[in-house]
């Protein structure tokens, strides 16, 4: 396969090389990696786009996002204390109706659908930043309605930045093990994963090669500025012993983090409303993106598919 010639680190390089591939065309066309690996392996060579499509369609599913969705509905319901996990059975009803209904909106309304994916990442980058603010004012002295710190360090929740970002309290009791090294990678790999998205959908962006190679390397660059004060946020606010808590192990980040802020009655419920909506939004991309990339299967692998089939509907 070609080697891109952008020499920039993950996501961003991901990003560039989806740009390279797109640039070895004179029309770039929606399909992913499928294009990709046509032109680097040929198009005599039909059993590669045979297993590339058998394992997109086969594990490109969204029924782990859509159990985590009605898990978060519950919880944003009737609060964490209601133990929720993904065998509840309206968990699992909750799941099949979000599924069913993005799919419904996705291949009967394609504006409307586009709208509210728009709509939904606006309220999500108002949410990240919004958790940048408070994580740095609470750094700089700054009083909230809960200040869960103030029992353990009577100074204020300024304390606890100043302590997380100790080397020695950062890097103690590190895990050594396979699994948390394995654990780690695949957890950093997913929070910035996402950036092949739009390469599944090319014939639908409006003058793809003067506007979108632009576009795309200023909101990637927007997205990772964002994670990573994210990050500098929570260890401003999050005790150390919270989140290497046993019983805090399977909780998020932004949980304890608004918890620590405004309490744990409300804000729990509220964050898990706001998770809720990120995993929405997860799903209305994906299922928008995916149905664009199975619909170029079809078209270019069985049997070249009726119009029908391959189109969708505004």
């Amino acid at each position: 396969m070609s080697v891109p010639k952008y020499k920039v680190p993950m996501p961003s390089g991901g990003t560039a090389q989806n740009v390279e591939q797109r640039s070895m065309q004179c029309v770039p066309r929606s399909g992913g990696e499928k294009n990709y690996l046509e032109y680097a392996f040929g198009k005599s060579f039909p059993r590669t786009t045979c297993i590339y499509g058998i394992l997109f369609i086969t594990l490109g599913n969204l029924s782990g996002n859509a159990v985590q969705f009605g898990i978060y509905i519950i919880q944003a319901a009737y609060g964490t204390a209601n133990q929720v996990d993904g065998s509840d059975p309206a968990a699992r009803g909750l799941a099949v109706a979000c599924l069913t209904v993005t799919c419904l909106l996705q291949g009967t309304w394609r504006k409307g659908g586009i709208v509210l994916m728009n709509i939904l990442t606006i309220l999500k980058v108002i949410l990240l930043v919004a958790i940048v603010i408070m994580g740095l004012a609470a750094a700089a002295g700054a009083k909230f309605p809960h200040n869960a710190i103030n029992d353990k360090d009577s100074s204020s929740l300024a304390g606890v930045s100043v302590s997380n970002f100790d080397t020695q309290n950062t890097f103690a009791h590190p895990g050594k093990d396979f699994a948390t090294y394995s654990s780690a990678i695949l957890s950093i790999l997913f929070t910035f994963s996402g950036y092949q998205q739009p390469f599944y959908v090319l014939n639908e962006i409006y003058r793809p090669k003067k506007y979108f190679v632009k576009s795309a390397f200023v909101s990637m660059g927007i997205v990772v500025l964002l994670f990573i004060l994210i990050n500098v946020a929570y260890l401003c606010v999050v005790l150390p012993e919270e989140y290497r808590s046993k019983s805090n192990s399977d909780s998020d980040m932004a949980r304890m983090f608004f918890g620590a802020l405004f309490g744990h009655v409300i804000s729990d419920r509220v964050i898990s409303a706001f998770l809720a909506g990120s995993v929405f939004g997860t799903i209305l991309t994906s299922t928008f993106t995916a149905a664009r990339g199975t619909s170029n299967l079809l078209h270019s692998l069985l049997l070249r598919s009726p119009t029908w089939l391959v189109t969708g509907a505004d």
